[in-house]
Order: C-alpha cells, then structure tokens, then sequence
C-alpha cells in the first residue's frame, strides 16, 4: 500500500516473541508426508510463520515453492524488497533463506538455467511451470511426485 515509501530498512515482527503455534499445528507438521512452502514473499509472509515452526519441520519432507519467475515476482512486492534489503531478487536467494527448512525446491522453467546453482546449495531441485494456469495441477504433481529424500 505505502510502495516501500519511506525506503524499506528492515522487517521485524511486533508480538511474535509471544506467538506460538498451537500444538495442533506442530503436531500436523510433524506427521506429514509433505509440507510445502508456498510461492509467498519469503520475507513478510512465510519469515513470521517458520519463526514459529522451523524446529518442527524435516528438511527431508520439505518442499519450497518459487515466489519470482522470470525475475518477477508473482504477486506482492517480494522482489522490491528484496532489493531494498540486499539480497539480488532472484530464485537464488530464495532458495539460500530455505536452505535449512526445504530439501527439494521447485524453479520455474524460465529459470532452469539457475537449477545448477541451487542444487549447490544441496537442494533436489524440480523444473516445471509454477503459474497456475491449470488450477496448480502442474505445481500439486511437481510438488507431490517429489519423493522425500532420505
């Protein structure tokens, strides 16, 4: 709403010292097949969420969506601040803020040339079209069909 004015210095989260996840949630995370990190803004909406969660997810069930697509973002302003707060707003860097929570990180095909790269980040990385044209059909069978790693 405000278009990153005044210039973006930093994020933080006012009561998340506080926040907990219920035990509910920790519970789900802990026995599923799969969680996957949706192509959200890494730094204002999935950041608060793994701040409560991180220790309960397994790295090996773990699968990380691409929020920037051919150097956009898909929604939101992920790339502007990303820019603003230093790291280059490409899968890239997305992939090193999940490196310790994902093992697996869908790319989309107009990024395949950066699959070499994250894969050295130790990531089991899956190319296919991440816009969901088809309902997220093609996004659900990538990311479903990426067996755990063991």
């Amino acid at each position: 709403r405000e278009r990153l004015q005044p210039a973006l210095r930093g994020v933080t989260f006012a009561g998340l010292e506080a926040a907990s996840a219920t035990t509910d949630v920790l519970e789900a995370l802990r026995e599923a097949d799969r969680v996957v990190i949706g192509p959200s803004n890494p730094l204002i909406s999935i950041a608060p969420i793994l701040a409560l969660v991180r220790r309960e997810l397994a790295r090996e069930r773990t699968v990380a969506v691409s929020p920037i697509v051919a150097g956009r973002a898909l929604k939101g302003p992920t790339v502007e601040m990303m820019r603003a707060l230093g790291p280059d707003p490409n899968p890239v860097e997305v992939a090193r803020l999940y490196r310790d929570v994902a093992s697996a990180f869908v790319l989309d095909a107009r990024d395949r040339e950066l699959s070499g790269e994250i894969e050295e980040l130790g990531y089991r990385v899956i190319v296919c079209d991440t816009i969901m044209g088809d309902g997220g059909r093609t996004l659900a069978a990538a990311v479903l069909g990426a067996p755990p790693q063991k």
